[in-house]
């Protein structure tokens, strides 16, 4: 399906009415880049407002890093309305990137590898 890769913050047309804009959609993929700030742009409401979704995959990715952390309910859940809605299954794909040996976790920046003469 069409995906949004904006900058984070969906468009009026879309969060003022969900409802009526995606009346049968069953199933979302959300791949979240950012922190839980990604739901406040619109995401959230509109997973809220879906009558139809059955199905949602949230996609989490973070850098290795001593204080890398992943939630096992990504925030997302949070938005997902429970109220008169049958069952709805979450699936949850974690991913940890290993950057380069030459990453910086002080700077987060990538150093040039060192030459070493002897």
């Amino acid at each position: 399906g069409p995906a949004y890769d904006g900058d984070g913050v969906l468009p009026s047309y879309v969060t003022s009415d969900p409802r009526a804009m995606f009346p049968n959609v069953k199933s979302v993929w959300v791949k979240q880049r950012g922190r839980a700030e990604f739901f406040e742009g619109g995401v959230g409401q509109v997973l809220g407002a879906l009558p139809s979704i059955d199905h949602v995959t949230f996609e989490l990715s973070t850098l290795a890093n001593p204080n890398a952390t992943l939630c096992l309910v990504p925030a997302g859940v949070a938005h997902l309305c429970a109220q008169g809605r049958r069952d709805v299954t979450v699936c949850v794909k974690s991913e940890i990137d290993f950057p380069s040996p030459h990453y910086n976790y002080t700077t987060h920046e990538y150093d040039p590898p060192q030459n070493y003469t002897a």
